[in-house]
Protein backbone atom coordinates (compact mmCIF):
# COMPACT_ATOMS: atom_id res chain seq x y z
CA UNK A 1 0.00 0.00 0.00
CA UNK A 2 1.37 2.94 -1.25
CA UNK A 3 2.34 6.14 1.80
CA UNK A 4 -0.14 9.11 1.73
CA UNK A 5 1.24 12.02 -0.11
CA UNK A 6 2.19 14.86 1.76
CA UNK A 7 0.94 17.76 -0.69
CA UNK A 8 -3.18 17.30 -1.52
CA UNK A 9 -3.17 15.06 -4.71
CA UNK A 10 -5.17 18.31 -6.71
CA UNK A 11 -2.24 20.64 -6.16
CA UNK A 12 0.66 17.98 -6.48
CA UNK A 13 1.51 18.87 -10.15
CA UNK A 14 1.77 23.07 -9.47
CA UNK A 15 3.74 22.29 -6.50
CA UNK A 16 6.15 20.08 -8.59
CA UNK A 17 6.36 22.55 -10.89
CA UNK A 18 6.59 25.47 -9.20
CA UNK A 19 9.11 24.28 -6.80
CA UNK A 20 11.22 23.08 -9.37
CA UNK A 21 11.05 26.18 -11.85
CA UNK A 22 12.30 28.47 -8.27
CA UNK A 23 15.20 26.16 -7.78
CA UNK A 24 15.92 25.93 -11.12
CA UNK A 25 15.48 29.40 -12.01
CA UNK A 26 17.49 31.27 -8.81
CA UNK A 27 19.24 28.47 -7.49
CA UNK A 28 22.51 28.63 -8.41
CA UNK A 29 22.82 32.29 -6.66
CA UNK A 30 25.11 32.36 -3.78
CA UNK A 31 23.85 30.58 -0.62
CA UNK A 32 24.05 34.23 1.59
CA UNK A 33 27.97 34.88 3.47
CA UNK A 34 29.02 31.14 2.32
CA UNK A 35 31.75 30.96 -0.46
CA UNK A 36 31.08 28.64 -3.17
CA UNK A 37 28.15 27.27 -1.82
CA UNK A 38 25.00 27.64 -3.84
CA UNK A 39 20.99 28.27 -2.51
CA UNK A 40 20.20 24.55 -4.20
CA UNK A 41 23.74 23.03 -3.19
CA UNK A 42 22.30 24.17 0.28
CA UNK A 43 19.18 22.57 -0.10
CA UNK A 44 20.48 19.42 -1.37
CA UNK A 45 23.37 19.12 1.53
CA UNK A 46 20.08 19.39 3.84
CA UNK A 47 18.92 16.69 3.12
CA UNK A 48 21.60 14.52 2.92
CA UNK A 49 22.92 15.80 6.58
CA UNK A 50 18.84 15.44 8.17
CA UNK A 51 18.70 11.83 7.06
CA UNK A 52 22.14 11.33 8.70
CA UNK A 53 21.67 13.11 12.22
CA UNK A 54 18.11 10.93 11.95
CA UNK A 55 20.35 7.39 12.37
CA UNK A 56 23.17 9.09 14.59
CA UNK A 57 20.37 10.46 17.33
CA UNK A 58 18.92 7.58 19.35
CA UNK A 59 16.49 9.19 20.47
CA UNK A 60 14.96 10.48 17.39
CA UNK A 61 12.20 8.19 16.68
CA UNK A 62 9.53 9.18 14.52
CA UNK A 63 6.91 7.20 12.08
CA UNK A 64 7.62 7.02 8.00
CA UNK A 65 5.20 9.83 7.11
CA UNK A 66 6.65 12.39 9.76
CA UNK A 67 9.87 11.52 8.90
CA UNK A 68 9.57 12.87 5.43
CA UNK A 69 8.31 15.55 6.78
CA UNK A 70 11.36 16.87 8.49
CA UNK A 71 13.18 15.73 5.81
CA UNK A 72 11.11 17.90 2.69
CA UNK A 73 10.72 20.71 5.29
CA UNK A 74 14.91 20.85 5.64
CA UNK A 75 15.42 20.28 1.42
CA UNK A 76 12.76 23.65 1.14
CA UNK A 77 13.61 25.32 4.20
CA UNK A 78 14.94 28.29 2.81
CA UNK A 79 12.73 28.77 -0.35
CA UNK A 80 11.62 32.28 1.25
CA UNK A 81 15.38 33.37 -0.20
CA UNK A 82 14.37 32.20 -3.69
CA UNK A 83 10.46 33.84 -3.37
CA UNK A 84 12.57 37.11 -2.33
CA UNK A 85 14.66 36.58 -5.47
CA UNK A 86 11.34 36.13 -7.62
CA UNK A 87 9.25 39.20 -6.75
CA UNK A 88 12.70 41.00 -6.27
CA UNK A 89 12.36 42.21 -2.14
CA UNK A 90 13.84 45.20 -1.29
CA UNK A 91 14.14 44.30 2.21
CA UNK A 92 17.02 41.86 1.22
CA UNK A 93 20.83 42.55 2.33
CA UNK A 94 24.36 41.32 1.82
CA UNK A 95 22.98 38.74 4.16
CA UNK A 96 19.10 37.83 2.80
CA UNK A 97 15.91 38.35 3.19
CA UNK A 98 14.29 39.83 6.46
CA UNK A 99 11.99 37.10 7.46
CA UNK A 100 12.72 34.71 4.85
CA UNK A 101 11.78 31.64 6.99
CA UNK A 102 7.64 33.54 7.29
CA UNK A 103 7.98 34.00 3.76
CA UNK A 104 8.70 30.37 3.01
CA UNK A 105 6.46 29.01 5.48
CA UNK A 106 3.40 30.92 3.62
CA UNK A 107 4.42 29.91 0.10
CA UNK A 108 4.18 26.14 1.04
CA UNK A 109 1.43 26.32 2.61
CA UNK A 110 -0.10 27.74 -0.10
CA UNK A 111 1.35 25.18 -2.45
CA UNK A 112 -0.99 22.45 0.05
CA UNK A 113 1.97 20.97 2.54
CA UNK A 114 0.92 20.60 5.86
CA UNK A 115 1.57 22.17 9.04
CA UNK A 116 4.85 19.95 9.90
CA UNK A 117 6.97 21.39 6.60
CA UNK A 118 5.45 24.75 6.50
CA UNK A 119 6.04 25.26 10.29
CA UNK A 120 9.25 23.42 10.49
CA UNK A 121 10.62 25.48 7.11
CA UNK A 122 9.54 28.75 9.52
CA UNK A 123 10.80 27.09 12.83
CA UNK A 124 14.66 26.97 11.62
CA UNK A 125 15.09 30.46 12.78
CA UNK A 126 13.42 30.23 16.18
CA UNK A 127 15.82 26.67 16.98
CA UNK A 128 18.95 28.75 15.92
CA UNK A 129 17.68 31.36 18.84
CA UNK A 130 16.81 28.67 20.80
CA UNK A 131 20.11 26.88 20.87
CA UNK A 132 22.02 30.67 20.87
CA UNK A 133 20.34 31.29 23.82
CA UNK A 134 21.21 27.72 25.04
CA UNK A 135 24.06 26.62 24.13
CA UNK A 136 27.15 28.98 24.18
CA UNK A 137 29.31 26.84 22.18
CA UNK A 138 27.02 26.65 19.66
CA UNK A 139 27.10 29.95 18.86
CA UNK A 140 30.68 30.07 18.96
CA UNK A 141 30.69 27.78 16.05
CA UNK A 142 28.00 29.79 13.85
CA UNK A 143 28.99 31.04 10.70
CA UNK A 144 29.78 35.06 9.75
CA UNK A 145 26.43 34.80 7.92
CA UNK A 146 24.66 33.39 10.96
CA UNK A 147 25.93 35.10 13.53
CA UNK A 148 25.20 38.42 11.39
CA UNK A 149 21.75 38.00 10.91
CA UNK A 150 20.73 36.92 14.59
CA UNK A 151 20.00 40.42 16.21
CA UNK A 152 17.65 40.73 12.74
CA UNK A 153 15.71 37.43 13.79
CA UNK A 154 15.26 38.36 17.16
CA UNK A 155 18.54 37.20 18.90
CA UNK A 156 18.27 35.32 21.93
CA UNK A 157 14.42 34.30 23.05
CA UNK A 158 13.30 35.48 26.70
CA UNK A 159 13.06 32.78 28.98
CA UNK A 160 9.40 32.21 28.60
CA UNK A 161 9.86 32.29 24.50
CA UNK A 162 12.46 29.32 25.15
CA UNK A 163 9.89 27.40 27.77
CA UNK A 164 7.11 27.90 24.95
CA UNK A 165 9.17 26.69 21.95
CA UNK A 166 10.55 23.46 24.41
CA UNK A 167 7.20 22.58 24.85
CA UNK A 168 5.87 22.69 20.61
CA UNK A 169 5.56 19.23 19.34
CA UNK A 170 8.23 20.28 16.37
CA UNK A 171 11.10 20.91 18.80
CA UNK A 172 12.98 17.79 18.73
CA UNK A 173 12.68 18.07 14.81
CA UNK A 174 13.62 21.90 14.24
CA UNK A 175 16.69 21.35 16.52
CA UNK A 176 17.79 18.40 14.48
CA UNK A 177 17.12 20.40 11.07
CA UNK A 178 19.01 23.76 12.34
CA UNK A 179 21.70 21.28 12.78
CA UNK A 180 21.46 19.95 9.29
CA UNK A 181 21.21 23.57 8.18
CA UNK A 182 24.49 24.25 9.46
CA UNK A 183 26.09 21.65 8.39
CA UNK A 184 24.91 21.83 5.01
CA UNK A 185 27.67 24.60 3.80
CA UNK A 186 30.28 22.43 1.93
CA UNK A 187 31.30 24.27 -1.21
CA UNK A 188 30.40 22.25 -4.77
CA UNK A 189 27.51 21.68 -6.72
CA UNK A 190 24.78 19.58 -7.34
CA UNK A 191 25.87 17.47 -10.41
CA UNK A 192 22.57 16.44 -11.56
CA UNK A 193 19.81 18.65 -10.20
CA UNK A 194 16.86 17.19 -12.36
CA UNK A 195 17.69 13.70 -10.82
CA UNK A 196 18.57 15.01 -6.85
CA UNK A 197 14.99 16.63 -7.44
CA UNK A 198 13.29 13.94 -8.40
CA UNK A 199 14.71 11.84 -5.68
CA UNK A 200 13.84 14.25 -3.01
CA UNK A 201 10.22 14.22 -5.15
CA UNK A 202 9.45 11.17 -4.39
CA UNK A 203 8.75 11.64 -0.81
CA UNK A 204 6.14 14.17 -1.27
CA UNK A 205 4.67 11.73 -3.56
CA UNK A 206 4.55 8.59 -0.96
CA UNK A 207 6.66 6.60 -3.63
Amino acid sequence: MARPMIVNTSRLAFAKQDIHRLLKSYGKRDYIGEEGVSQVSHAFQTVAHTCRLMQLIPDYKQDALSTRYVIVAGWLHDIGQLKSFEENDMTRSKWGVHKHEQIGSQYLQTLGFPYPVFRLTEYHVKAKRYMVTTNAKYRDNLSTASLATLEEQGGTLSEAEASEFKSDPLFHASLLLRLADDKAKIPGDVVDFDGAFELVWKLVEGK
